[in-house]
């Protein structure tokens, strides 16, 4: 006899269908477990934002974000690599869907085949800029054969 509580049914089962009825309702349990786990871990992250460029005010803590992208190589329109006089090049990432309010701290790095270092510039909300290091001959054309892709982290705040 399997007896459901909440309803006050009974109903006679085989002893076998009534083992495949419980490891049914385990199997559910643990699939809600599971996804209680998964969504108490992601509303517990801990983001500390301690100070920002330009004597900006830290924002709300609950409003801290980190984002992270990558300015591919080949890139397009405004993020497409650009030369710049004395054979460097430069270009812009966005970062318009972190919906930062103000101006975040902006780390990057350069990915690919011998590419050359990179300066930051031009900080935004919503995009920054990279520039080759001077003296290192780095045209558009050089940059697009060495797959020379920008990958950023951005910390800020969304409101």
């Amino acid at each position: 006899v399997v007896s459901t509580q909440s309803t006050g049914l009974h109903y006679h089962l085989s002893p076998f269908r009534a083992f495949l009825h419980l490891r049914s309702l385990q199997s559910n349990k643990m699939k809600l477990l599971c996804c209680l786990v998964v969504l108490v871990s992601s509303v517990w992250c801990d983001i500390k934002i301690i100070n920002l460029d330009n004597n900006q005010q830290v924002g709300d803590p609950s409003c801290a974000r980190i984002c992270s992208g990558v300015g591919r190589y080949d890139g397009t329109g405004k993020y497409e690599w650009q030369q710049w006089e004395d054979n460097r090049a430069y270009k812009y990432s966005g970062m318009i869907r972190c919906e930062f309010v103000s101006e975040p701290v902006v780390s990057v790095t350069m990915r690919g085949e011998d590419c050359p270092p990179i300066l930051l510039f031009s900080v935004k909300n919503n995009k920054f800029g990279v520039i080759t290091v001077q003296g290192r001959g780095a045209t558009v054309e050089y940059m697009k054969s060495n797959h020379c892709t920008v990958h950023w982290t951005a910390s800020g705040f969304t409101c």
